[in-house]
């Protein structure tokens, strides 16, 4: 580089695995002796992890604090600043990871959820292992989960769920529920308590990673691949930066399309094409963009359309939204374009 700095490489966590199994361990346990390192600074240094997941979400204290029309956290969603900020925070974080004793040469290691590996078998072990061998002495997984070392308060009017945390709260992952707050705790001690086997906890997780990365679902007979693993490669053809950076921005774009000009849905709209019988509805175009809550919307019309025996009138003069001769039994709602509640699901009949 022009001023003399080195050149940071940042590495698959899996390379980083495979040097470690053959010998060479040196290299992911300076990463697991970082982050055990800025993992047990006070919370309120600026290089604790305490203080620099907060920049990203909790304790919420950025604008909008207390408002229940602002998410609360300093990160950017849904605007074009997603990428850019989001590189200039993991920055601050591998240099905090780099102010550790003995660990200057750190960088920030990627998992590369599209790899013929992570679709076979989801997360890496360096990322679920309970325990880790550092310096001769056996210590909790620094990459696995995080105890608080302070409170956290939801502050957000009419946030439900509470996402308030106790200090010594340690964060869990699927099948696990982490909402402690005091109209939740009684189900999540009920709820986890149906999953009390942790290698069986991470067995559940992988197999759920891998059906999020290559699973189909099957709609009155025909195979309906999800693709998130092709959603993931098909953001690098975005036509610019605008669309490449968010769901947002790229929704706005194609609202701005001069007619006729291909928009960026066009993949899901061809596929749409070849399935004409599909009675396909925009919740967006009735309802508008709800942000958070159009997911669930959708959840909530499908189940109505369901209960009811017939879908809301068509609203799109496109001839795409149709009529439906027969009572729905089975309707997949899709949630994408928004930074939260994105996803798929199938609701159906119970006979």
């Amino acid at each position: 580089m022009s001023n003399g700095t080195p050149l940071r490489i940042r590495r698959s966590i899996t390379d980083l695995q495979d040097d470690y199994t053959k010998g060479n361990k040196k290299p992911l346990e300076d990463v697991m002796r970082a982050w055990k390192g800025i993992k047990d600074l006070p919370p309120d240094n600026p290089r604790s992890f305490f203080m620099l997941g907060g920049y990203h979400g909790e304790p919420f204290r950025g604008a909008g604090w207390g408002n229940s029309s602002y998410w609360g956290g300093y990160c950017n969603h849904g605007n074009v600043l997603f990428p850019t900020w989001h590189r200039v925070y993991l920055l601050k974080l591998e240099e905090a990871l780099r102010s550790i004793p003995g660990c200057a040469d750190v960088s920030l290691p990627f998992w590369d959820e599209t790899s013929d590996d992570s679709l076979k078998s989801g997360i890496p072990w360096a990322l679920t292992q309970e325990t880790f061998v550092l310096d001769g002495q056996t210590i909790a997984n620094p990459l696995r989960s995080f105890v608080f070392t302070a409170n956290i308060n939801d502050n957000i009017s009419g946030d439900d769920p509470d996402y308030s945390k106790p200090k010594g709260y340690e964060t869990v992952r699927y099948p696990l529920s982490g909402l402690v707050g005091a109209s939740d705790i009684a189900k999540t001690k009920a709820h986890n308590a149906q999953f009390p086997d942790y290698a069986t906890n991470v067995q559940l997780l992988n197999l759920n990673v891998i059906a999020w990365l290559t699973s189909v679902i099957v709609v009155n007979g025909k195979v309906i691949p999800t693709h998130v693993q092709k959603k993931y490669q098909d953001c690098l053809n975005a036509p610019n930066f605008t669309v490449f950076s968010n769901t947002t921005s790229a929704a706005q774009w194609n609202e701005n399309l001069a007619t006729g000009a291909e928009p960026v849905t066009s993949e899901e709209r061809s596929f749409l094409k070849q399935h004409p019988d599909f009675a396909v509805r925009a919740t967006g175009t009735m309802f508008g963009h709800t942000v958070e809550t159009q997911f669930p919307l959708g959840l909530g019309l499908a189940a109505l359309a369901i209960s009811r025996g017939s879908l809301f009138p068509p609203n799109d003069s496109s001839g795409l939204e149709i009529e439906m001769s027969k009572p729905p039994a089975q309707i997949v709602v899709v949630g994408a374009g928004h930074w939260r509640g994105e996803g798929m699901a199938l609701v159906e009949a119970i006979k």
